[in-house]
């Protein structure tokens, strides 16, 4: 039998930790405050002349320092005050190297590390992609089954399901004879589903063929 006095000191470490992490959470909320206030003091001093500057600055390099608050302070609307402080390049673009410029804290803030040319061109390349992807898909349809059957798609995408049933007949589990990939649909051909196709020995893929069946016991 468990003795759970043996646990009473584990409770009051428990309790221990709780307390300690409620304090600190408190501490951190005033010093935050504080903090904030102290951006707020050294917004409401900025010089005549200079407000739009010291916004800038306090807007892009003191996220401590809440909009709202900032707003406040310089007269701007919350929703109209990241076009008060303007663009800033806050960041490099994975890509280029080059500076990203973001248009407020919250594009900057979701992490996007690509510039604007870049994003253009990785979206102008999948584009093209997909569209080859489409021709090919076409071409490969429209092409007599044997032709197919030659292709370099039609060939990795066999070897794979050869693997993927451990190179045994999925109707009798032979693994001595040549496996052959049949189709037990043509619906999606070129972009076959593994449901799509079964992998057979030489003897059930010939049985298929003479009777229409994957075994003579099938109905």
């Amino acid at each position: 039998m468990i003795d759970e006095a043996k646990f009473i000191p584990i409770q009051k470490l428990r309790e221990e930790i709780e307390h300690v992490e409620t304090d600190a959470k408190n501490q951190t909320d005033l010093l935050r405050e504080d903090l904030e206030q102290s951006l707020v003091t050294i917004a409401l001093q900025a010089p005549i002349g200079e407000e739009q500057e010291y916004a800038h600055y306090l807007y892009w390099h003191c996220p401590e320092i809440l909009v709202k608050s900032l707003s406040l302070v310089f007269g701007v609307p919350v929703h109209e005050f990241h076009k008060y402080v303007g663009e800033a390049a806050v960041g490099e673009c994975n890509r280029c190297k080059q500076s990203i410029t973001f248009k407020s804290r919250e594009s900057a803030r979701m992490g996007y590390r690509t510039c604007t040319t870049c994003a253009q061109e990785a979206a102008a390349t999948r584009q093209a992609e997909r569209d080859e992807e489409a021709r090919r898909l076409n071409e490969l349809r429209a092409m007599p089954y044997r032709d197919y059957l030659q292709t370099p798609e039609w060939k990795r995408k066999a070897a794979d399901h050869r693997k993927r049933g451990g190179y045994r007949c999925q109707v009798c589990n032979s693994n001595q004879d040549r496996l052959n990939i049949h189709h037990r649909t043509y619906e999606r051909l070129g972009r076959e589903q593994v449901s799509d196709l079964v992998c057979l020995c030489e003897n059930c893929h010939h049985l298929f063929h003479q009777n229409g069946k994957l075994a003579p016991h099938d109905h």
